[in-house]
């Protein structure tokens, strides 16, 4: 049905609108709203009222605010994201890692209040993990604001000792400055593939040259850096699964 028109005597209440300069947002009537960081607006609006009084009785949600988070934190946290690029290569983005499933965040499609709770652990507690910095600063593109200002672990993987920081020429065109891309990042963690024992003098001497590298590139950071090995291959970056998003949809 579409919407009544104004009489010629009535005139629309401005007097609780925002302001120009104001930053506060309201929903519309239909559909969902993000905020410009990227975030859902899930304020409630007519009947969702309602539904979300109803949704408050709920066993879980009456639980104390402590319990809930520590239940958030176990159920979002430690998730591994990879920065994969599309099936024609022009773009990129981060996705749940192949031992991941691809539903692991769908609990903030559930609930507005879980919603509201929740929103920033994926990031704030997850892994973002890449094999070049060409796709580390598309995929960091197509990450919404509020997601990008609580990564705060990054992990670099190799493909084997000789390789060692070679795809991560932060010199290049795709350079990077990590701290402006994701402000709240603490951690980076080197990951060298095909590693069959990191007592190996080579992969001491490749993962001291790794670390003297990147101490270099971001020097004056305060990141703590950590340089692992793993026998495992990396698989082709190219032969990767197409990405997905995190959840954008509205909760009820």
């Amino acid at each position: 049905m579409a919407p009544s028109k104004l009489t010629t005597c009535e005139k629309p209440d401005t007097s609780s609108s925002p302001g120009k300069d104001s930053k506060v947002v309201k929903r519309p009537a239909r559909g969902y709203h993000k905020f410009r960081s990227g975030i859902l607006n899930v304020a409630p609006k007519g009947g969702e009222k309602a539904l979300v009084t109803a949704n408050q009785d709920a066993p879980l949600l009456r639980l104390p605010a402590e319990i809930r988070d520590r239940i958030w934190k176990y159920a979002l946290g430690g998730k591994a994201f990879k920065a994969r690029r599309s099936y024609f290569g022009a773009s990129a983005r981060f996705a749940p890692s192949d031992s991941e499933s691809s539903n692991d965040v769908a609990l903030l499609r559930s609930c507005r209040q879980i919603y509201s709770e929740t929103a920033i652990y994926p990031s704030r507690l997850g892994m973002f993990a890449c094999t070049n910095s060409r796709d580390l600063k598309r995929s960091a593109k197509k990450l919404k604001a509020y997601h990008r200002k609580q990564v705060m672990r990054l992990r670099l993987m190799c493909r084997n000792v000789r390789d060692g920081l070679l795809y991560f020429d932060f010199t290049s065109r795709y350079k990077i400055v990590l701290k402006e891309v994701f402000p709240a990042l603490s951690h980076i963690e080197v990951l060298i593939h095909e590693v069959s024992d990191q007592k190996d003098d080579d992969f001491r001497k490749a993962a001291d040259l790794v670390r003297a590298k990147l101490v270099e590139e971001v020097e004056d950071s305060g990141y703590a850096i950590t340089v692992e090995g793993t026998a495992e291959k990396m698989k082709s970056y190219i032969e990767s699964q197409t990405a997905v998003t995190l959840p954008v949809s509205l909760p009820l």
